[in-house]
C-alpha cells in the first residue's frame, strides 16, 4: 500500500484491545530491523522488501528501511506501495491478563490491523464471519474471497495491515483476545467512568475541569495563524542548522553544519537526508535551486564567507536531469553545484560520488 494509506491503516488500526497502533519512525524501524529482524534472527517475520516510516522526507517522498539487505535506510515515493509493520508503545513490569476485544467491519470498503502475534490462515480467522464478507484484500493486491473458496494471500500476519469490503456489517468480531490489567479494570471502564462523572466533579474554588478546558481552548484558538517573529539573520544558528533563506512569515531554511561523511552517490546522498538528526529529523536533499542559494549566502560566493564550511566541490542536489534525449538513451542523471568555482551547476550520472549538505525548514 501507499504511504497515505499506510498512515490511515495504522490510525485505524484497533486490535488486542488498544487503538494507539501507529506507523513506526525511521529510527524505530531501523531499530525493529537490528533487533526482531533480518539484522537479528527475524523473529518479527519481517518480507524480504523496504517498510514505509512514518518520517517524511519532503512532500512527495517518505523515509524507508530496506529489510532486504542490511537495513539501509532511503527514501521512496509516497505514492508506490511498500511494506508496513505498526507498533504501540507499551510499559513494561506489569501483571496482565486477557478479555474479549472486537473489531467493528462496517458495510463496503474499510480498513484493519492484524495484531494477534500468531498468523492465522484467512479461511479460519474469517470463518465465522465468511458469508459476509465479499473480498480481503493485502497490500500487494492478493485476495480472499470466500464465496469462491479462493484464498491467495494465505495467512493474515503480526502488525500487517487489509483492506476488507463487508456486504453487510459485522460487529464484535475478534481474531484474538485484549490485554487487560490484573485486576480487571479496562481503558474502556476507566473512560467511561471519567465521562460520566469524574469530569462532572466541580473543586471547591468553583473552577471546573470543563472551564479548565474552555480557557485553554480560548487561548490556542486565539494563536490560530500566528507566527512568532524570529530576530535571525543569514548565517545565524538556529534549529540545528545554519540559516541561509529567511522568508516574510518568519519561516526558512537551514543548512546542516556540516557536510554528510565522505563521498556519496546520488541514491546514497538521499538516505543521509532520511538517517541525518540534529534536533530532530525533516532534513532533505536541496534542490538545485536551494543549493545555488546555500553558494551566495553561506557558501564560497557569499559576501561574508564560506559561512557554512563547504569543501571545494561539487554537491549533489535532489533535482534530476530529465533532459528528453537523454532519457531516450537510458542516461541517469542529477544536477549538482560547484561551490569550487562561482557556484556553476552541471548534471552528472547519479552513480558518480560527490559531497552531500543536507537542509531543513523552520
Amino acid at each position: 500500500m501507499n504511504w497515505d494509506s499506510a498512515m490511515n491503516l495504522a490510525e485505524a488500526s484497533i486490535s488486542g484491545g488498544y487503538n494507539d497502533w501507529y506507523l513506526p519512525s525511521i529510527e524505530e524501524l531501523e531499530l525493529m530491523y537490528s533487533t526482531i529482524g533480518q539484522g537479528a534472527d527475524n523473529t518479527g517475520g519481517f518480507a524480504e522488501y523496504w517498510y514505509f516510516s512514518s518520517s517524511e522526507y519532503n512532500y512527495s517522498h517518505a523515509c524507508v528501511v530496506n529489510f532486504v539487505s542490511n537495513g539501509g535506510a532511503g527514501s521512496a515515493g509516497k505514492d508506490l506501495a511498500g511494506r508496513v509493520r505498526v507498533i504501540r508503545s507499551v510499559t513494561f513490569g506489569e501483571d496482565e491478563n486477557t478479555e474479549n476485544s472486537y473489531l467493528n467491519l462496517p458495510e463496503g470498503w474499510s480498513m484493519f490491523g492484524y495484531t494477534c502475534i500468531d498468523s492465522v490462515d484467512a479461511m479460519v480467522g474469517f470463518a465465522e464471519i465468511s458469508d459476509k464478507i465479499e473480498i480481503v484484500k493485502d497490500e500487494w493486491g492478493l485476495s480472499y474471497l470466500p464465496s469462491w473458496e479462493f484464498n491467495a494471500m494465505g495467512s493474515l500476519q503480526f502488525s500487517e495491515g487489509y483492506q476488507i469490503k463487508m456486504i453487510e456489517e459485522v460487529t464484535d468480531f475478534q481474531f484474538c483476545e485484549a490485554i487487560v490489567p490484573e485486576d480487571g479494570i479496562g481503558q474502556p471502564d476507566i473512560d467511561a467512568a471519567y465521562a460520566e462523572g469524574a469530569a462532572s466533579v466541580t473543586p471547591e474554588d468553583g473552577v471546573s475541569q470543563a472551564d479548565v478546558d474552555a480557557a485553554v481552548a480560548a487561548v490556542v484558538a486565539s494563536y490560530a495563524g500566528y507566527t512568532a517573529p524570529l530576530d535571525l539573520q543569514i548565517g545565524d544558528l538556529h534549529a540545528g542548522g545554519i540559516v541561509f533563506q529567511i522568508n516574510e512569515n518568519g519561516s526558512g531554511l537551514v543548512a546542516a553544519m556540516e557536510d554528510s561523511e565522505g563521498w556519496h552517490n546520488w541514491g546514497q546522498a538521499f538516505t543521509q537526508a532520511c538517517t541525518y538528526n540534529s534536533e530532530g529529523y525533516g532534513w532533505y536533499l536541496p534542490s538545485l535551486e536551494e543549493l545555488e542559494l546555500m553558494y551566495i549566502t553561506i557558501g564560497q560566493g557569499s559576501p561574508e564567507g564560506n559561512i557554512g564550511g563547504f569543501a571545494n566541490n561539487w554537491y549533489w542536489s535532489s533535482s534530476e536531469y530529465d533532459d528528453n534525449l537523454s532519457l531516450l538513451n537510458g542516461y541517469d542523471l542529477a544536477w549538482l553545484v560547484n561551490f569550487n568555482y562561482n557556484g556553476s551547476s552541471y548534471y552528472n550520472y547519479k552513480t558518480s560520488s560527490y559531497r552531500v549538505r543536507v537542509i531543513r525548514a523552520f
